[in-house]
Parts: C-alpha cells; structure tokens; sequence
C-alpha cells in the first residue's frame, strides 16, 4: 500500500471519500470497523469510495494504511494548515490544541472529496467515534456556479458513542 500525498489522487469516477483521525492506543481493527460502519450509515461500499483522508502527520502509521488497503483503498494525506482551513459542523478545541486544526475526520473527508467535484462538497456522515478513532464521510457536489467551496450538513444521526 502506497500512501499517496494530497493531491495526487488516482483518477475515477468515486466522488466520496472518508476522513479518519486516530489517536494513541486504535488498533487496525478499531479503525477498519469504523470505516466499515460509517460506509453502512452513508449506503456506500468502498469501490464507490475514493480514498481515505487523514492528516500528514499519520501517514507513517501502520494501522491506517493497514486499514484502508484492506477495503481497496489509497490513503491521503493532508497537511494540517489545509485542515484547519476546513469549515466543519463539529470543531474540536482539544484536537486543535493536539494537532493544530480543530477537525481531522470531518476536515480530511471535505478535502479529500473537494477535487472529486467540480464544486462543493459536503458531510454524507458526521463524524463518529470509537474509543481512538474518528471517522465521517464526504462527497463532492457539482459546482452551482458560485465557486466556492462550502460543507453541508445532510446527517447529524450519531450512532457510535451517541455523540457526533
């Protein structure tokens, strides 16, 4: 598995791509089945998907790049000034204070699907967590004219922890 730096993204037609943060202690496992069910929640497989986002600071670990090859898929990765930039539903000051931008999952997800569209793109699942993991899902939109990128909110039903 070769992990693929932003933005050289393979071509296709996919225009989803999930966004995963990960903190110390997940294990492939954990992020293999949030990635698993945040596809079931959004009625994707993951040859409808692109990639997996995450920022560049955990393109080194294993368990990611583990996990998304074992669905099909390239790992993307994105520096943490892109993310910040990210307007997202649910920002983190925790995360911000760790990482530097307030969303990994959410932001990486947006990112990822932006350059899949010719326009917007927009959250098809929020973001869930697990004990270590945060995992949501984006699809780009056709551009509507206005250019400008936005995220839009079009599921807010947490099912992991109860908590978006």
């Amino acid at each position: 598995m070769t992990v693929i730096r932003a933005p050289g993204l393979p071509p296709g037609p996919e225009a989803s791509a999930i966004g995963i943060g990960a903190s110390s202690g997940a294990s492939v496992r954990e992020v293999g089945d949030l990635i698993d069910h945040v596809l079931a929640v959004a009625g994707l497989a993951s040859q409808e998907v692109r990639c997996v986002a995450t920022a560049d600071g955990r393109a080194a670990e294993p368990l990611l790049r583990a996990a998304a090859a074992a669905r099909g898929l390239p790992l993307v990765t994105y520096p943490v000034a892109v993310l910040a930039r990210v307007d997202v539903p649910h920002p983190s000051d925790a995360v911000r204070a760790r990482t530097g931008t307030a969303s990994i999952a959410e932001a990486a997800a947006v990112q990822a699907a932006r350059p899949l569209g010719a326009g917007e793109a927009h959250l098809v699942v929020l973001k869930r967590r697990s004990a270590h993991v945060t995992a949501a899902v984006a699809t780009a939109i056709p551009d509507n004219g206005g250019g400008r990128h936005q995220v839009r909110q079009t599921s807010s039903k947490s099912v992991m922890s109860g908590n978006p």
